[in-house]
């Protein structure tokens, strides 16, 4: 079922204990995901952020005073500015860049300041909100860091 699916296709072939998955050509065996944490959104006022189980944790840098931040998970049609790039770039086109499987970016940390979308953890540290600290956010303690696509 996996390897014969359509090449625009998220194939997933599923038994307790294991999924398998293609992207991009490669095969991915992984334990069964969590649901995602989709209506979940946490506000992060100091420099570490604890996310739901099993995401880890959000670290952020910065001299000074943060400004206080919220966290969402699952939103569509956000765009974010990469650092050093000219304009703004939608979810979708980062998560490709990166090389994120659809079935991860549910997942991946989206961080706002005020109605800002500036970071995705792992992906982009936007430039939209001075004094974010959105910089040097740090995503780690995720079960996905060994996969490659998250930096």
């Amino acid at each position: 079922e996996v390897l014969p699916a359509r090449a625009d296709a998220n194939p997933l072939v599923a038994w307790p204990g294991c999924e398998i998955r293609r992207y991009r050509g490669d095969l991915f065996a992984l334990r069964p995901l969590p649901p995602p944490p989709i209506r979940t959104v946490l506000d992060w006022h100091g420099p570490v952020l604890n996310l739901p189980p099993p995401l880890g944790t959000l670290e952020r840098g910065g001299m000074g005073p943060l400004d206080p931040l919220r966290v969402h998970f699952g939103l569509e049609g956000q765009r974010c500015r990469p650092r050093g790039a000219g304009h703004r770039r939608s979810l979708k086109k980062l998560f490709q860049e990166a090389g994120i499987p659809p079935w991860l970016r549910p997942y991946v940390p989206l961080v706002f300041a005020g109605e800002g979308l500036v970071a995705v953890a792992g992906v982009c540290s936007g430039t939209d909100a001075p004094g974010s600290g959105s910089e040097g956010i740090r995503w780690s303690g995720h079960p996905w860091a060994g996969l490659g696509c998250f930096r």
